[in-house]
């Protein structure tokens, strides 16, 4: 049997927004474009530095949201 907090995250649905689409757009468009080693290191760097940032939020979201669904199942076998 699956806990009901478990379930709540197997039904998650994500949507990009149209910021993030146009950012996306504009980040492609951008690198296509670039005829520069130097200007393409740069957009990659900032990338990796984007990437990791939001792993770290995401992780840290995950781990308080687990922590709050769990206590109260944890509590209750007290």
């Amino acid at each position: 049997m699956i806990p009901s907090f478990v379930e709540g995250f197997m039904s998650l649905k994500f949507e990009f927004s149209p910021e993030e689409m146009f950012w996306q757009e504009k980040m492609i468009r951008q690198i296509n474009e670039c005829n520069s080693m130097s200007e393409l290191k740069e957009i990659a760097t900032l990338l990796t530095k984007i990437a990791t940032q939001r792993q770290v939020a995401i992780k840290g979201l995950v781990k308080d949201a687990m922590e709050q669904m769990t206590a109260p199942f944890l509590e209750s076998k007290h």
